[in-house]
């Protein structure tokens, strides 16, 4: 609560009157039932937004976040996107429910907390150290001795057979190799890189995080870089075009991250993903194979939305096709003519009563 010199303390008391006031907003704005209940978090109060409803299709739906580190709310439901500080929030619904000492210290609480950041271990500061040392494409490719690939040219057939035509500018090749690369948004740099060889029919992918791709490419990495740090999330494919505030999809694989946007690809489904957990805005479609169903029936558990590959399938009647990962999906949807992809949303899920349908 506020101490003697109205400073605000984040503590139990305090956390305890903001959890009723929401209640009782809940309860004005949504009646009864599963949108009044609050999820606690251990940085956030995650509950059904009073603002928007949080759509009608789904009760279970909560895309509304009370952040405690930074006393602001932000409903993440894309056609909403209400974003308030904790005075106006409460006072939207409930006017007098902070008391006048209160609502003074949220303002200074708020004040010398505005650097603090919802993207947990993500810090600006470090995507644009990331930009800065990336690589000019120009570069590169001279570098690898490699090019992008256009229509006819080598490597071409490989991304025709997999649907990739419209992303071709994302891969170079050279002599037998496929280069998968790590853009930064204006496609002019290069964070990191995986190598798949054309010529193995098993081949597996090699990945470079920023420090190998400067010894690959024979170049000396700048002075003064938080190379462990960079070297984590240069191989987090997608990670300079991500936009926070909508649904972000993460995949194991790359390629698979192409096909829908807004995507993390981690390049292995064992990777640590410690760095997304307080992100409400995550989603997890790891591949329909054992470690990927292993891996997201523990994120399930946590109460993280995956896909649920067993009701698609099913749903959609796609038995016959052997169907690992997206880019397999998008490739049977191509030739059975099917329209399914356009549903592909409707098939996650945060609740272990759909466990089953993984």
């Amino acid at each position: 609560m506020v101490d003697l010199e109205n400073k605000l303390q984040i503590d139990e008391a305090f956390k305890n009157k903001v959890e009723d006031l929401v209640t009782g907003i809940l309860v004005k704005s949504h009646g009864t039932g599963p949108r009044t209940k609050i999820k606690k978090m251990h940085n956030r109060l995650n509950f059904a937004c009073p603002y928007c409803g949080d759509g009608s299709t789904d009760v279970l739906k909560k895309r509304g976040n009370l952040f405690w580190d930074t006393l602001f709310y932000h409903c993440y439901n894309y056609g909403c996107g209400s974003h308030r500080s904790l005075n106006d929030f409460i006072n939207d619904f409930t006017p007098g429910g902070l008391d006048s000492g209160e609502r003074i210290a949220v303002i200074d609480y708020i004040k010398s907390n505005s650097r603090k950041s919802i993207k947990n271990d993500f810090k600006y500061e470090l995507f644009e150290k990331l930009y800065e040392f990336a690589i000019p494409i120009d570069t590169f490719l001279k570098k690898t001795n490699s090019s992008i690939i256009r229509k006819d040219s080598p490597g071409f057939d490989y991304l025709r057979d997999r649907l990739l035509v419209r992303a071709s500018d994302e891969f170079s090749y050279s002599n037998g190799k496929l280069y998968i690369l790590n853009l930064t948004r204006d496609g002019s740099k290069v964070a990191g890189f995986q190598i798949r060889n054309l010529n193995r029919a098993s081949a597996k992918y090699l990945t470079y995080n920023i420090e190998k791709m400067y010894h690959f490419c024979g170049l000396q990495i700048p002075e003064g870089s938080e190379l462990e740090k960079l070297n984590e999330i240069s191989t987090l494919f997608g990670i300079l075009n991500i936009d926070f505030t909508r649904p972000v999809t993460i995949f194991e694989g790359p390629i698979d991250a192409k096909f829908i946007s807004n995507s993390i690809a981690l390049c292995t489904v064992g990777r640590s993903i410690s760095q997304f957990e307080d992100i409400p805005t995550i989603r997890y479609m790891f591949d329909n194979d054992a470690s990927g169903k292993k891996a997201m029936m523990a994120l399930l558990k946590s109460q993280n939305e995956v896909f649920l590959w067993s009701k698609f399938i099913n749903e959609h009647k796609l038995h016959e096709y052997k169907i690992k990962d997206l880019n397999d999906l998008v490739i049977a949807a191509y030739r059975n003519k099917s329209t399914c992809l356009s549903t592909i949303d409707n098939y996650f899920s945060n609740s272990m009563l759909d466990a089953y349908y993984l």
